[in-house]
C-alpha cells in the first residue's frame, strides 16, 4: 500500500528518475546530467528512417542519409540512439565481434587516409602511420565485412570542406566508392554546410535523403517537449514546465535549440538542488547567469 502511495505521489516523474529521489543529492546531480533520450516526433521520424537503412537490401546503389542542422541540435543524441538499439555483440561461437552501426568522427580536413584511420581506430584495428589511403583501404574492405558493419555514421559531415577544393573531391568520390564496393549505407550528421560538401560529387548527391533538424518553435509541441523533460528529471515536486509563462521563458533562453532546451533543465535541476529545492520555478530561471546561444556567437 506504501508503495502505490508513494508512486501517486510522484506521478510527475517516470519511473527510472523516481528510484533515485531518496539517493545522496551527488547522485541525483550525476543522474540528471547523464545523457537522456527525449522521443520527439522529429528525431522518432529519423530513428525510424535510419531502421530502414539497417534493413534495406544490399545494392550497386546504396541510399544514405544526411541529417543537419545547427550546433546542439540534437543530430548525435540521434545517432547514439540509434548505435545503441544495435550495440556490438559478441559471436561467441566464432569468437568474434558483430558491428552494426559503425559510428565515427570526420576527420577536421579533408583527408581521405586519415578518414579510413579514423574507421579502423572506431573498430580497434591496428595499422601503420605510415599506410597509404589504397592500404588502409584494402584493409577496411576485409574487416568491415567480417564485423558485420550494416551502416557507417560520419559525424562532423560538413568537416570535409576544410581543405583544396581537390582534397574534398577526393574523400567524397572516396566515400562514394567505399559505399558501392561494400553496399553499406552512409549517414552524415552535420549543419547546413554539410550539403555544399555533397554538391561536390553530384553521384553521390543524389543518394543522400537530406533531413533537417530545425529549431522548434513556441507552441504546443514545444510545451509537450517540457513535459517530457519533466518527467525524466529527479525532482519531488512538480515544476510545471510546461505551463505557458515558465515555458516562454524556458523558450527564450533555449532559442529553440533542443540540446539548448536540454543544457537549461539541467542547470535549473542542480541550482535547485543545491538550494535545498525540489522543483524548477520562475524565479530561479530568472536568476540564472545563462548566455543564449545567440549572445555565445556574438562574443566569438
Amino acid at each position: 500500500m506504501t508503495e502505490s502511495l508513494d508512486k501517486a505521489k510522484y506521478s510527475h516523474l517516470n519511473q527510472e528518475p523516481q528510484s533515485v529521489l531518496d539517493r545522496p543529492l551527488k547522485e541525483r546531480i550525476n543522474y540528471i546530467r547523464s545523457p537522456r533520450w527525449i522521443g520527439h516526433p522529429t528525431a522518432q521520424s529519423i530513428l525510424t528512417q535510419l531502421e530502414d537503412l539497417i534493413e534495406f537490401p544490399r545494392n550497386d546503389r546504396m541510399k544514405n542519409l544526411l541529417i543537419y542542422g545547427e550546433s546542439n541540435a540534437g543530430k548525435s543524441m540521434i545517432a547514439r540512439r540509434f548505435q545503441e538499439k544495435h550495440t556490438v555483440q559478441e559471436l561467441n561461437d566464432e569468437k568474434r565481434f558483430d558491428v552494426p552501426v559503425l559510428l565515427i568522427q570526420a576527420p577536421p580536413t579533408a583527408n581521405e587516409n586519415r578518414l579510413y584511420g579514423n574507421m579502423l581506430d572506431a573498430v580497434f584495428a591496428p595499422f601503420s602511420s605510415t599506410s597509404n589511403p589504397d592500404r588502409r583501404c584494402r584493409q577496411l574492405h576485409k574487416i568491415l565485412p567480417e564485423l558485420g558493419v550494416k551502416v557507417l555514421v560520419i559525424d562532423e559531415f560538413h568537416a570535409m570542406l576544410n581543405g583544396p577544393y581537390d582534397k574534398q573531391r577526393q574523400i567524397v568520390t572516396a566515400l562514394r566508392l567505399f559505399s558501392n564496393d561494400l553496399k553499406i549505407p552512409i549517414v552524415g550528421l552535420g549543419t547546413a554546410s554539410a550539403l555544399r560538401v555533397l554538391k561536390t560529387d553530384s553521384q553521390l548527391d543524389t543518394r543522400f535523403r537530406k533531413v533537417s533538424l530545425p529549431r522548434w518553435v513556441f507552441g504546443t509541441d514545444f510545451r509537450r517537449l517540457l513535459v517530457s523533460f519533466e518527467r525524466m528529471l529527479p525532482l519531488k515536486e512538480p515544476s510545471g514546465l510546461s505551463e505557458k509563462v515558465i515555458a516562454k521563458k524556458i523558450f527564450d533562453l533555449s532559442e529553440g535549440v533542443m540540446g539548448e532546451v536540454s543544457d537549461v533543465l539541467i542547470e535549473a535541476s542542480v541550482s535547485a538542488l543545491r538550494a535545498g529545492k525540489e522543483r524548477i520555478d520562475m524565479a530561479q530561471l530568472k536568476s540564472m547567469n545563462w548566455d543564449k546561444p545567440s549572445d555565445r556567437r556574438v562574443q566569438k
